[in-house]
């Protein structure tokens, strides 16, 4: 059987690095993340897919119950449309990265924001590791409203972007094979759709 498909393989890339061990944000920055004291990072996006992970994010000290939540902006700054909310575990010394589910859509080129905030209530709070950086495509917010923004900060972090490959058929044994397509939203289909199969009857 040849069963006609689009879209259902994804490869994922490295889309922007800036990842380091660098060194705790100066007294002068030290804002560090709490109740009502989000820190954010703005980024450009080189690949138009779906931004599966936020990752590399290295925490110096996480006190409370390490629980926060991530919101993602399109756009610089917390003032564009919210496209992807996430709630996360965090523990001291440890890399932490941040998978999005459902998988927001990313254009190339453009730019987007994510901030980084603890769950009220939780007494969550973080030290990230934040430095002077050479990373051109974002900048370092501060503040609940993100009022606060240094240019030549960053956060270590990188993004991983899947794109869809173009496939275009699959091949089943006519005994046991299937497609699995799981539960990514992608797939919730609004519109008309047009599936054509090749069917041996008697396989």
């Amino acid at each position: 059987m040849l069963f006609s498909t689009y879209n259902t393989a994804f490869s994922q890339d490295v889309n922007t690095n800036n990842y380091f061990y660098g060194y705790l944000i100066p007294d002068a920055l030290n804002q560090g993340v709490w109740d009502n004291a989000p820190v954010g990072q703005s980024f450009m996006v080189g690949t138009t897919g779906y931004l599966s992970q936020i990752g590399g994010i290295y925490a110096w000290q996480v006190l409370g119950g390490g629980n926060f939540k991530l919101t993602l902006y399109q756009g610089e700054g917390y003032q564009g449309t919210i496209i992807a909310t996430q709630l996360f575990n965090a523990v001291s010394d440890v890399d932490f990265n941040i998978n999005l589910n459902p998988l927001p859509q990313v254009q190339a080129g453009n730019k987007y924001t994510f901030k980084i905030e603890s769950v009220p209530g939780t007494g969550s709070s973080m030290e990230l590791y934040i430095q002077q950086s050479t990373y051109t495509d974002g900048d370092i917010y501060f503040g609940a409203n993100g009022s606060y923004v240094y240019g030549d900060y960053d956060m270590s972090f990188a993004t991983y972007v899947q794109v869809p490959s173009s496939a275009t058929h699959l091949n089943f044994d006519g005994v046991d094979d299937y497609v699995d397509c799981g539960a990514n939203s992608i797939f919730n289909i609004s519109t008309n759709l047009t599936i054509e199969g090749w069917v041996y009857p008697t396989a």
